[in-house]
């Protein structure tokens, strides 16, 4: 998926691409610029919904102590 469709997509709440859009941010891949405050954003939401991919970074940033303050 794209950058906009995916934030369209994360911004109505699908919790796979507040996920995806996450991990974009997290490891500034697939033409997106590393801002690890607004991976911290996205991954909860989608970490609460059972995301194993969000809770697997969520649990990295807090533990590396990136985006969100432990």
């Amino acid at each position: 998926m794209d950058g906009p469709s995916l934030e369209r997509a994360a911004a109505r709440g699908d919790v796979n691409a507040e996920a995806e859009l996450g991990f974009r941010y997290l490891t500034g891949c697939k033409g997106f610029n590393c801002d690890y405050d607004k991976a911290a954003q996205l991954f909860p939401r989608a970490a609460d919904a059972g995301n194993s991919k969000a809770q697997f970074y969520l649990a990295s940033m807090f533990k590396e102590g990136r985006g969100a303050q432990v």
